[in-house]
């Protein structure tokens, strides 16, 4: 059954705050709403606060223990999704390492924010701290820290060895964690990957050491940049060829290979053979990896 299926078993279902529902538990009489429904991973949990026995309050609705494992969720329209599994999970912990709450993944891909509540989950986040993912890390860093779109972005990094976080959910005063550090943001190569590394980079403007921004070249994110054959040296060699970034900002670095170039048109020179026009570029190598990067000056946004 579904989550949703086996909710609609039970009278006066309503929502409750820790995003579970509320209902008429049916093992007694119950003039207000005793019983809790709730989930966890795949299965759907009942606690009747009056005492009944799980045994007595689904067999009053003619359910049995197996259909309370849930084997898939239906959308707004009543079309039954995929089951979905878990696939990860993402701690975000205080300074010392406590375990503050989860991002859960989901296959297919979905994510869920739970908290621990000394039984087991509670699937929302209520009046919890929110802090940036792998904090005691990054407060460990003593120069560079990265930040990436997502927590498996954020783990590849850990694996080379560098400070990393993601941008989710990202607030304002998460700055006060990255004072005193340089920042490089890594930018997903697609308009909501940009739009949320510039948000990010607005909100820490001014409050770091240095700031930096730029997207892979060829990759749509960090771990399918390094699934390709990239490294931390050559990722710090971009890194450090980076402008620094500030509001003012209208340049775009662009990283190609030498294939991209095969077909480009021909380029346009304000001295010939020599001072390109409107770009400049720069050819380097690191660890026998070539590549060529231009910074294109952004043209301005039209007037409304």
């Amino acid at each position: 059954m579904t989550f949703e299926e086996v909710v609609q078993r039970f009278e006066c279902a309503r929502p409750s705050r820790d995003g579970g529902f509320m209902a008429r538990c049916p093992a007694h009489e119950d003039r207000n709403p005793s019983l809790s429904i709730s989930r966890s991973d795949d299965r759907a949990l009942l606690f009747c606060h009056a005492g009944c026995s799980i045994d007595s309050i689904i067999a009053a609705v003619g359910l049995k223990f197996s259909d309370l494992r849930l084997n898939g969720r239906q959308t707004a329209n009543g079309n039954q999704r995929q089951a979905q599994r878990i696939v990860a999970t993402y701690d975000y912990t205080d300074e010392k390492g406590k375990l503050l709450y989860q991002n859960v993944r989901y296959e297919p891909k979905d994510f869920r924010l739970r908290r621990p509540d000394g039984k087991g989950w509670t699937w929302n986040l209520g009046n919890v701290r929110r802090v940036p993912y792998n904090l005691p890390r990054i407060l460990a860093s003593d120069d560079l820290v990265l930040i990436v779109e997502g927590e498996k972005d954020a783990d590849t990094a850990t694996k080379l060895g560098m400070a990393a976080t993601s941008s989710k959910h990202w607030l304002s005063e998460f700055a006060d964690y990255l004072q005193r550090k340089n920042v490089a943001i890594i930018a997903d190569a697609d308009d909501t990957g940009r739009k949320t590394a510039t948000d990010v980079a607005q909100k820490l403007t001014g409050r770091v050491r240095s700031l930096k921004m730029f997207e892979l070249p060829g990759s749509k994110d960090l771990t399918d940049w390094i699934s390709t054959g990239g490294n931390k040296d050559l990722l710090l060699g971009f890194i450090e060829m980076q402008r620094e970034w500030t509001q003012e900002s209208n340049w775009r670095s662009i990283f190609h290979r030498f294939e991209d170039f095969e077909n480009a048109p021909p380029l346009s020179f304000a001295i010939k053979d020599f001072l390109q026009n409107d770009g400049a570029t720069l050819i380097g190598a690191v660890n026998s990896a070539t590549w060529v990067a231009r910074w294109e000056e952004i043209p301005p946004e039209p007037s409304r």
